[in-house]
């Protein structure tokens, strides 16, 4: 017992750690790093899913888990290699260019995936399943973790209000750059370097503060939504 408690707490601050970190560095767009945390989350969250598995009676998967689990099949089905001749069978024109590859340039290829670019669909395919690894984990853990959903609710808000005064202050002193990197312009970039990302990143998680600390009110007279709602529906406004 003590040990699954272990493996629940390390599993939470595994989560409370992506969360926080993600949007710190450079919004994980370099590969390197997004490799990082997809490894961490196949083998972290994953590790922890098998090791802890649902309780209860089997129930077949939802549309919802049924949908990305087909498209990462199909992915990596596209991504191994195959037969030259079950290629030219399943796609005859991707065949014929790898045969008219192999005469001009003699390169001998007799297994090839069905994608243009196998390496690159591994690479989805592995990124999507450490997504549904981590919402999966996420899901239990809100359901088997006492205020495990609140601490990661107030994790977001910390994010939101460091990458808030970090891009305040770029705003006023462009010189300070997007962490080591020089920002020749003047523009509110936080931690990530595409401001269109940044400015949804704030956009997403200023409602989620402004939720916490503002109590819900009762609706005024002629008011559908109370304050807060009337708010966090206006977030999802589009942005101009």
């Amino acid at each position: 017992m003590k040990t699954k408690r272990s493996l629940q707490s390390a599993a939470a601050y595994l989560v409370y750690g992506i969360v926080t970190t993600l949007p710190m560095i450079f919004g994980a767009v370099h590969p390197i790093v997004l490799g990082c945390y997809v490894f961490v989350m196949l083998i972290g969250l994953g590790g922890w899913l098998l090791l802890k598995p649902a309780t209860g009676r089997f129930q077949f998967p939802s549309f919802f888990t049924a949908v990305p689990v087909i498209l990462i099949a199909y992915l990596i089905l596209q991504s191994i290699p195959i037969p030259l001749d079950w290629l030219e069978f399943l796609s005859p024109e991707r065949a014929a260019r790898v045969r008219m590859v192999n005469t001009l340039a003699d390169a001998g290829l007799q297994h090839i995936s069905l994608s243009e670019n196998g390496p690159v669909g591994f690479y989805r395919s592995f990124f999507l399943l450490s997504l549904l690894l981590y919402y999966f984990a996420v899901k239990r853990l809100i359901a088997g973790r006492e205020n495990f959903q609140e601490i990661l609710i107030y994790c977001l808000i910390g994010v939101g209000a460091f990458q808030a005064v970090y891009g305040l202050i770029q705003f006023i002193n462009p010189q300070i750059g997007i962490l080591w990197l020089a920002n020749p312009e003047r523009a509110a970039h936080g931690t990530i370097i595409y401001k269109n990302q940044y400015a949804s990143l704030l956009n997403m998680l200023w409602p989620l503060a402004l939720d916490q600390k503002v109590p819900d009110l009762a609706p005024g007279p002629g008011c559908a939504l109370s304050p807060n709602q009337a708010v966090a529906g206006g977030a999802h406004a589009p942005s101009r």
